[in-house]
């Protein structure tokens, strides 16, 4: 089998104090929190140029993302929503 290179990215490292504050905001929410490395540089990089970065992951059906296919449950869309108002809340307050 050849592969041929369709995309060349250089990958960036989240910013360590928006993580535990990501991380608080998950557990303050009643939600475990689960580390996980993710090659979603098309998200990260861009905005890491002007930022530092972070990331939460919503649970989709499968795992389908980035298709038409992709399926988010009410419950996971309101716990996303809730720590991202808690995520905010403490960002500004640091």
């Amino acid at each position: 089998m050849k592969w041929n290179m369709v995309q060349q990215g250089k990958p960036v490292a989240c910013d360590k104090n928006m993580n535990k504050l990501l991380a608080q905001s998950i557990a303050e929410s009643g939600y475990e929190v689960v580390e996980m490395v993710s090659g979603a540089g098309h998200d990260a990089v861009p905005v890491s140029e002007v930022s530092p970065i972070s990331m939460l992951f919503v649970r989709c059906y499968k795992g389908i993302s980035h298709n038409p296919a992709e399926n988010v449950e009410l419950t996971d869309i309101a716990a996303a929503i809730k720590v991202s108002d808690n995520f905010i809340r403490r960002l500004i307050n640091s």
